[in-house]
């Protein structure tokens, strides 16, 4: 992949928090500084990279959390739902964002 760390760190951070707030498809978890990105704004925020790739060095960065299969997507309750979804998690630290809003209470989808 011939993209720099930091310049997908940079699209990353501008495609799931556009004018510093949440996309509206992006999921905050309660009690942890992660967020759960749904596969298509993870997609999106590939920029037309091929988003193994994008996983493959987002998890090298310590930014995405593998499954326990060593993949990349996660089955996952969604925060305000009772339904379940196949989800990125993301980790805000190393992506440069802030931590999850739903973590204090503040924001949930």
């Amino acid at each position: 992949m011939a993209v720099e760390a930091e310049t997908l760190l940079a699209r990353f951070r501008a495609r799931l928090m556009p004018n510093g707030r949440p996309a509206q498809s992006l999921y905050g978890v309660i009690g942890d500084s992660a967020y759960y990105v749904p596969a298509q704004l993870f997609r999106d925020a590939c920029g037309g990279l091929r988003p193994r790739e994008v996983a493959r060095m987002l998890a090298s960065l310590g930014v995405l959390q593998k499954n326990q299969t060593g993949g990349f997507k996660h089955r996952k309750a969604l925060p305000g739902s009772r339904k379940t979804a196949r989800v990125y998690v993301l980790h805000a630290g190393p992506l440069g964002l802030p931590p999850s809003p739903a973590a204090s209470g503040d924001w949930q989808r």
